[in-house]
């Protein structure tokens, strides 16, 4: 199917500037609300209308997908990556595909469970036990008491990623879950998988993913997101604080750029003012100042060489609260052993 009967030609180029106008506010620290809320429309409008007319999935089963994505919608909003080739509607597809996917798992896992306990021994045993009702009040007490039932089904199983503050609170979730184990078709995998399941490799590995100068895409977010085996919504904190940490040092760079390009024009303005001047006294002055000029340009551009657009030693130690040289010994020991593990697949 066409993606123009998804959304129109006109609505999806609007949607586009829309997009690039608010991040370019956004690194810019103006106010963007007025854009963000078009998008966030949009996005919620599209979310139904590509799981109902291109994954051809039932309005029943939309509204869990629609209920699991609509509290994140701000972290998934951010978390797109204009640079990337991939579009926005794209996007949108790979992670409501990815959400439906999980949650048809989940409900076939319940769905198994509940058949293992209606056809248990106790079961049978008290099947045709007669139990009678609660009281009246015991239920209508429940049913208005505030926040009861909220409490009562409540899962105490996977912490809510809204509650994250800092990557250091995100980082800590991540590390702290131990996957179930599991096993891949493809044998590398297995192994990097099993490896990860220590606490110790999966902590370091994350700092390896944090020192990276790379954004990471929903793609990849997702193939990490499997052989660390968790949910891909940590992912998508992880990569939306780590990407927040970075901006600052791209916004240095871009300053620098900006420095180094005034620099470059008023060297232009001087260099053609000396060469037009016919006066030897002021064209002695233009010549001093061209040459300052070329000293700063040439610092300038120095100085951007060395600045990097990824998070140092020091950054990452900062970030969560340990010593730069666990950092550094994080990162060079989950190198080491990831080669090893794909050396060792490669040979066999």
């Amino acid at each position: 199917m066409q993606q123009k009967s998804i959304i129109s030609t006109r609505e999806r180029k609007i949607l586009e500037q829309k997009l690039s106008l608010m991040f370019s506010l956004r690194a810019l620290g103006q106010d963007y609300s007025a854009e963000y809320e078009y998008v966030k429309r949009k996005t919620e409008e599209l979310i139904y209308t590509i799981a109902r007319s291109w994954l051809l999935i039932s309005s029943d089963n939309i509204a869990p997908i629609y209920l699991s994505i609509q509290p994140n919608l701000e972290r998934l909003i951010f978390s797109f990556r204009i640079s990337q080739k991939t579009d926005y509607i794209s996007y949108l597809t790979l992670i409501i595909r990815t959400r439906a996917r999980a949650i048809y798992i989940r409900q076939q896992e319940e769905r198994n469970r509940e058949s293992i306990y209606f056809n248990s021994f106790s079961f049978r045993n008290w099947a045709g036990e007669l139990f009678a009702p609660e009281p009246e009040y015991v239920v209508e007490s429940f049913e208005s008491s505030t926040g009861a039932r909220e409490a009562f089904y409540e899962s105490k199983d996977k912490a809510d990623r809204l509650t994250f503050t800092s990557l250091k609170e995100c980082f800590n979730a991540i590390v702290s879950h131990v996957p179930p184990a599991k096993q891949f078709c493809d044998q590398k995998l297995s192994r990097i998988y099993s490896h990860l399941r220590n606490l110790l490799c999966r902590r370091n590995f994350l700092i390896l993913l944090m020192a990276t100068g790379e954004d990471f895409s929903a793609d990849i977010l997702s193939h990490l997101a499997s052989v660390l085996g968790e949910d891909e919504e940590y992912l998508l904190a992880f990569e939306s604080f780590r990407h927040e940490a970075r901006l600052k040092l791209k916004r240095r760079q871009e300053e620098a750029r900006e420095i180094r390009n005034h620099h470059y024009s008023r060297l232009a303005a001087l260099a053609n003012a000396y060469e037009n001047e016919g006066e030897p006294e002021k064209k002695e002055e233009l010549r001093i100042l061209r040459d300052k000029c070329i000293e700063r340009l040439h610092a300038k551009c120095s100085s951007i060489a060395q600045l990097k657009c990824h998070l140092s030693v020091r950054d990452i130690a900062k970030l969560i609260d340990v010593c730069p040289s666990t950092v550094s010994k994080a990162i060079r020991d989950e190198k080491e052993k990831l080669e090893k593990i794909l050396s060792s697949c490669a040979e066999t």
